[in-house]
């Protein structure tokens, strides 16, 4: 009892960085979301923002300091999705990765476009972006699918100069509707690139474009609401990595979690199927895995606004505190050590103006919620990192009032960069769902 009351004594306020929160004001305000990346080698890290305005979306990246102070910004008259990150040309610093309704962007440090950039795709509505070494030629490529809003899309795999790959792209059977998720699977030392489409069909293609093994898995029943996003882990210890996707019915009465092997077959003991307006959404209702409690063993969290949290093990026992219903509800979480305390606990969206954080058990942690001016926002819009270099987390969160405004808010955190299980939108800055 002393220790659990000292910690209390000794950890300063959860507060909001200053010069935070940032607003943007105008009729139809959206975000893709916040990230956090080290754009200019300083040590410290910058706060990118996709923003877009009005009902035909005419976006702006912007790109601050962790002071809040712009230090450059790109303006297209497209909707602008969220960026990926990776040293392209090899010089120690990440580039920013970025797809428009235009095309493929990619920019360095300081807002100049990389050579060979952008790719325009006309007519495109949507592109997704993650970047991997793919082909082990120890050079990161871009992998991106192109949507146009058709029944079909392509799938591209880019050299770090925007030429296709040998085999790229595809013109993928069904419309793309996930973010693509990239990593060596199999173990054969190339990395495997996976989809989900909207009729719920799980795809898997080689380093080369042709189609692993065992794929695609037509299995997941048909959905109106799409499909889930993809998670890649080894969850069994076997050394080969296990396919996590998520599906709902259409009306979001029944979700269901999916979990594969690399060869397309069902894990054991899996599907689980889970009642009470569990959705999983690509863009929306995200989940995440991580070792909760320090037992060596990976945890599944699943959230949804409103609904109970749902925590299982590797085998799909719900684990206690499960199924606890929080006024507030959760969504989107991210997995970290917000009190040094040796377990990690879930932060995640919520109602009423409402960021909540759960401890292990799913109860609500010391001191949260808390609360930011709007409501939440659904896309993609929890991170957390140390932006500033002084050893303590800090949470980015978007939060809105309908569609009249959008604020930016960065809060400081109690814990340390080292303990962040799940930090931001699939799993890491470089997008490739993969958890390691």
């Amino acid at each position: 009892m002393f220790i659990f009351v000292l910690l209390f004594i000794q950890l300063p306020p959860i507060c909001i960085m200053p010069g935070w929160p940032l607003s943007y004001t105008g009729e139809h305000v959206v975000s893709t979301g916040i990230s956090f990346a080290d754009i200019n080698g300083n040590g410290n890290l910058e706060v990118i923002v996709p923003i877009m305005y009005g009902i035909e979306k005419s976006g702006t990246l912007y790109v601050y300091d962790h002071h809040a102070q712009e230090l450059w910004r790109f303006s297209n008259d497209m909707i602008i999705w969220l960026p990926a990150f990776g040293d392209l040309d090899d010089d120690g610093v990440d580039e920013i990765i970025i797809g428009t309704q235009e095309g493929l962007y990619a920019f360095n440090g300081d807002g100049s476009l990389v050579s060979g950039f952008p790719l325009l795709f006309p007519g495109c509505y949507h592109i997704e972006v993650a970047i991997a070494d793919v082909n082990a030629d120890d050079s990161l490529d871009i992998i991106c699918f192109v949507d146009f809003l058709g029944d079909s899309a392509l799938l591209y795999v880019l050299s770090k100069d925007g030429q296709p790959l040998s085999g790229w792209p595809i013109v993928t059977p069904q419309y793309i509707y996930t973010h693509p998720a990239v990593a060596d699977i199999d173990n054969d030392g190339y990395k495997e690139i996976l989809y989900n489409t909207w009729l719920d069909s799980l795809h898997c293609y080689r380093y080369d474009g042709t189609i692993q093994s065992g794929f695609p898995v037509q299995s997941i029943f048909t959905s109106d609401c799409g499909p889930g996003e993809i998670i890649l882990c080894d969850i069994d210890h076997d050394n080969f990595l296990e396919v996590f996707v998520g599906s709902c019915t259409p009306w979001a009465d029944t979700g269901c979690l999916y979990i594969y092997r690399h060869d397309g077959s069902n894990q054991p003991g899996w599907p689980k199927y889970f009642s009470k307006g569990i959705v999983f959404h690509p863009d929306q209702y995200h989940f995440a895995v991580g070792d909760l409690d320090n037992d060596q063993e990976i945890e599944i969290v699943i959230t949804a606004t409103g609904r109970p949290i749902r925590l299982l093990d590797r085998n799909g026992n719900y684990l206690p505190g499960s199924g606890k219903t929080h006024s507030w509800g959760a969504m989107n979480p991210v997995i970290a050590n917000i009190d040094f305390t040796p377990e990690k606990e879930i932060i995640a969206q919520s109602g009423e103006n409402c960021t909540s954080a759960f401890y292990h058990n799913a109860e609500m942690c010391y001191g949260w919620p808390i609360r930011s001016q709007g409501s939440m926002n659904y896309y993609n819009s929890l991170t957390v990192a140390d932006i500033d270099n002084d050893g303590f987390i800090e949470l980015g969160l978007v939060s809105g009032s309908g569609l009249t405004g959008k604020m930016i808010y960065i809060w400081k955190l109690h814990g340390a960069p080292a303990d962040i299980e799940w930090g931001c939108p699939y799993f890491d800055l470089q997008r490739t769902c993969y958890y390691r």
